[in-house]
């Protein structure tokens, strides 16, 4: 059974090993949430290359080193090679950095849920990988049943709500 949690990654340093287009998804994500993302691939997909020229991530253009670890909060081993997938995790752990390696759950300290977000509204779908296409077509109902002016509307509530509890006792 897994602990569900919503984690700030703004600031925090992460690693994503490999250039493929399972990388490119962690690495949408991670950037998404504003950590400092570094990936480390002799070779990448079109747009992981454009992220790295646009300044959004750094790319070390080349294989894995451990040293690459040094002062990671999570890793993402997500290369087309499984020993150094495992290598890195098992690395990452004797560190206590966080790992995800979607092709070895086993090697995972966590999986990452289907998500939709509208603003501060957050929706996770997670059927802890027993059937991923399942999550995909949830978030894809929730994404008909909730439309982007939900961050919005979501912006205004709160603002409401901190107005609120400077006026009521409860």
């Amino acid at each position: 059974m897994k602990y569900a949690m919503n984690l700030e990654m703004k600031g925090r340093p992460c690693v994503v090993l490999g250039g493929g287009p399972v990388a490119l998804r962690k690495v949408r994500r991670l950037v998404h949430a504003e950590a400092v993302v570094t990936v480390v691939a002799p070779m990448a997909v079109m747009e992981m290359a454009e992220l790295a020229m646009a300044h959004r991530i750094t790319w070390q253009q080349r294989g894995y080193e451990e040293s690459d670890l040094d002062g990671a909060f999570l890793v993402v081993c997500a290369t087309d090679d499984a020993e150094v997938n495992t290598r890195a995790a098992q690395t990452a752990k004797e560190r206590g950095v966080l790992v995800n390696a979607p092709a070895r759950p086993s090697l995972s300290d966590f999986t990452v849920p289907a998500s939709l977000s509208r603003g501060h509204l957050l929706f996770t779908i997670s059927t802890d990988g027993g059937s991923p296409a399942l999550s995909r077509a949830i978030r894809q109902q929730l994404e008909t049943l909730y439309p982007k002016s939900f961050g919005d509307w979501l912006e205004i509530v709160a603002a409401l709500r901190e107005e609120q509890k400077e006026h009521l006792a409860t």
